[in-house]
């Protein structure tokens, strides 16, 4: 991935900064796109000085998880969107948000990658490693931690 040098501009703090992002991001589809968009892309600030300069914003997996979690202010951290899926695709309601507030994303994957444009229905709810553990059974759950334990007493 292609970046230049960091930007003064923080995308997270001008991101908390708006209004209606900030209600947007309430919701679990939203949050998901927003997410997917933040990780495995590079974004610009869509100004003239930052654009000669090649400045430009992006992040870990893991911290795009974390400001996600951030944002939404609920019981939630990075795992909550860690892995949710579809890391780098950069839905048409966040580029158009984030346009708005004065970023352009510069590097994303091609929805080809994801086999075309992801329907909305798969935005409905995050598959982060949280929420793949919080729907595993408590037998399922003991095994692997009893396996886990195997593992480390060898």
């Amino acid at each position: 991935m292609r970046q230049g040098k960091p930007t003064h501009r923080v995308l997270e703090e001008e991101i908390a900064e708006d209004t209606e992002m900030m209600k947007k991001v309430q919701d679990l589809s939203y949050a998901h796109k927003l997410y997917a968009a933040l990780c495995n892309t590079v974004w610009q600030p869509d100004d003239v000085i930052d654009i000669l300069q090649e400045k430009t914003w992006s992040a870990s997996w893991r911290s795009a998880g974390g400001i996600v979690a951030e944002l939404r202010n609920c019981d939630e951290d990075y795992l909550n969107w860690y892995c949710s899926g579809f890391e780098g695709y950069v839905h048409e309601d966040i580029r158009k948000d984030l346009k708005r507030i004065g970023w352009v994303c510069i590097e994303e994957d091609s929805p080809e990658e994801f086999g075309g444009p992801i329907a909305e229905d798969q935005w409905l709810s995050p598959k982060g490693i949280a929420g793949a553990l919080s729907n595993m059974s408590e037998t399922v759950l003991a095994k692997f931690g009893a396996e886990l334990l195997k593992e480390n007493k060898k």
